[in-house]
């Protein structure tokens, strides 16, 4: 009988001393995305999330389509300057100032300082970008959209009539006031409480705003037909919601889609485009050249410091500055 020879069966790497499988798979550029969102995406609401997601995703992919490795640990500074060199073709400094941000948060998060080192080298330049034309509306704008809202019908007109008074004499963001409470309104007082601000569950701070003289009439006028349609189709008054919203077969806030809808539709009557939030810098901007202190307006609409105000929302006009400098100096 002849004996064969049986050869050492081959072992797989799994058994070998040291082995470590690679847990991203091919292409671990993917995965290592994902872990950066999940680990900070935490800190931002949820429109600045989604904003971030796809940014960090585009970026990611542009890099490795040029030429980088699909794994950002062998990334090189010769493959972000092709993408910088690539990016330059199409985007606005102000884009190209949150690409830079982001691509520097995303390789700090896996302790890689490419882009530190090469700011520190004079290698590449952060684009700097010059203060932002700010989109206001005029006051007789604003009055012309409310009037033709006089002929809008049913429960989304009586909505429209409110909005076009309370956002630009207010300042509340679009959010704040489709999801504000009927309990933040207080008539006696002539106040409103901001109970759900932006960034409400991480950075948002409640405030307490007032309710002008030229904006109290509808006030009270949207109240009272609010009484009228919650009784009539049998809601207590005291509703959650100060706006409601019927779908499903119940009353709740209005979706930001449905909410949007509505602003179209103003659009539409008016023969005037503007997006919610130029109501926002237009009350800014009224309050500012009717006289009203930066500080002061600045606490109203919620920021921190007053230089996001006058960066994004209002500045004192030219000639406005030098005669305030000719009554304190002439």
């Amino acid at each position: 009988m002849v004996n064969k020879k049986v050869g050492r069966r081959k072992q797989h790497p799994m058994y070998r001393p040291g082995w470590n499988p690679n847990p991203h798979g091919r292409r671990p550029i993917i995965s290592q995305v994902k872990k950066f969102l999940k680990n900070t995406n935490s800190y931002y609401a949820d429109k600045t999330r989604k904003e971030r997601s796809r940014k960090i995703a585009h970026i990611a992919r542009k890099i490795v389509e040029l030429g980088a490795e699909p794994n950002v640990y062998r990334w090189q500074k010769e493959d972000i300057l092709r993408w910088k060199n690539d990016m330059s073709k199409s985007l606005d400094n102000s884009t190209k100032k949150k690409y830079w941000r982001l691509l520097r948060d995303f390789l700090l998060f896996y302790d890689i300082r490419i882009v530190e080192n090469m700011i520190v080298r004079k290698e590449i330049r952060i684009p700097q970008v010059p203060p932002k034309e700010i989109t206001t509306l005029k006051e007789e704008t604003i009055w012309e959209i409310h009037r033709s809202t006089f002929d809008m019908p049913g429960w989304e007109g009586d909505i429209a009539r409110f909005l076009t008074i309370a956002y630009p004499f207010t300042g509340l963001r679009p959010s704040e006031l489709r999801t504000m409470q009927y309990s933040d309104v207080n008539i006696e007082e002539w106040t409103l409480r901001v109970s759900n601000p932006k960034g409400a569950d991480l950075y948002g701070v409640k405030r307490t705003i007032g309710i002008p003289t030229v904006a109290r009439g509808e006030f009270l006028r949207f109240l009272e037909t609010r009484g009228k349609y919650l009784e009539g189709n049998g809601i207590d008054e005291r509703f959650q919601w100060l706006i409601p919203y019927y779908a499903w077969k119940r009353y709740k806030e209005w979706p930001e889609g449905k909410w949007n809808e509505i602003k179209r539709q103003i659009n539409a009557h008016s023969g005037i485009y503007f997006r919610w939030k130029d109501y926002r810098s237009s009350f800014c901007q009224l309050a500012i050249d009717k006289g009203a202190e930066l500080q002061a307006v600045s606490k109203v609409m919620g920021h921190k410091t007053s230089a996001t105000t006058e960066s994004y929302y209002g500045r004192i006009k030219d000639m406005d500055a030098i005669q305030e400098i000719e009554r304190v100096l002439g």
